[in-house]
């Protein structure tokens, strides 16, 4: 019933497999199957969407010994308490996952937990946990882009930036990668508009494939780029010799390119 999707039948069949029977001589944890019995059963309870019920028996799967359901398991209730916004519970889930663990931690936990405390607010202490992750890990890229938005947020834009170019041109793993990267351009080319390098902005921002789902997102905030640079010409910089009227031509240039942007985004996506 689980692996065909039952959820509700596999609930019902799986209590009466985890509990105990009045008729029970020994405890219903030296059942052989009782582990998988518990995972599956905790994990129909998370499909059905009774959260509270599934997290007490994913905690029961986590203090017990002997079985291969402690990395779904503490995935789970890392899941569940990012939704409820418990990062307390979520410390405390780690904690006994690592009694269990010890220091062989996937690279999925590790990124979760580091995704937990961001998500909480503690941008050293997440960086220090996506730290862990190893480069040659599937989930590095996700982990290496999640460090730039902490420096973000430190306001560390510099050690941001670097940490976005490697994200931007590191070797793909994962599937998901790909997209990794071009969100790593797209946070490149926000920074360097920050810094008024908009050239290298606008360079940063042509690495979004035409077939992404950010594409116009890309185009949008390359429009700005160009509006901005079109801003600065008309300003002009002391020293330049310019006059008014040549500082105007050089804006008009980048106003013109502004719209061909916004023409390729109208036709892309007109109700956009």
């Amino acid at each position: 019933y689980y692996l065909t999707k039952e959820y509700q039948r596999a609930s019902l069949l799986l209590f009466g497999a985890v509990e105990p029977r009045e008729n029970d001589t020994n405890p219903v944890e030296q059942r052989p199957d009782y582990a998988d019995a518990l995972f599956y059963l905790a994990d129909s309870l998370h499909m059905l969407g009774n959260r509270a019920a599934a997290q007490g028996y994913f905690e029961k799967l986590l203090t017990l010994r002997g079985h291969g359901h402690h990395e779904q398991a503490i995935l789970r209730l890392m899941e569940t308490g990012d939704e409820l916004k418990r990062w307390d519970d979520v410390d405390r889930y780690f904690k006994m996952y690592l009694e269990v663990a010890g220091d062989a931690v996937p690279g999925q936990v590790r990124y979760l937990r580091g995704k937990s405390l961001f998500l909480a607010g503690k941008d050293d202490a997440a960086i220090e946990s996506l730290r862990q992750v190893p480069a040659t890990d599937a989930w590095a890229l996700r982990s290496r882009y999640l460090i730039g938005a902490a420096y973000l947020r430190l306001d560390r834009m510099a050690d941001a930036l670097t940490m976005f170019e490697q994200v931007a041109f590191a070797k793909p793993i994962a599937k998901i990668d790909k997209q990794v990267k071009e969100m790593g351009h797209l946070a490149r080319g926000r920074l360097l508009y920050e810094a008024d390098r908009l050239t290298e902005s606008i360079d940063a921002y042509q690495n979004i494939d035409y077939d992404s789902p950010l594409l116009t997102t890309m185009l949008y905030e390359v429009t700005w780029t160009y509006v901005r640079r079109g801003q600065l010409a008309l300003r002009g910089s002391k020293g330049d010799n310019l006059t008014e009227l040549m500082r105007r031509e050089r804006a008009k240039v980048e106003y013109e390119k502004a719209l061909d942007q916004l023409d390729d985004l109208r036709a892309l996506d007109p109700d956009g």
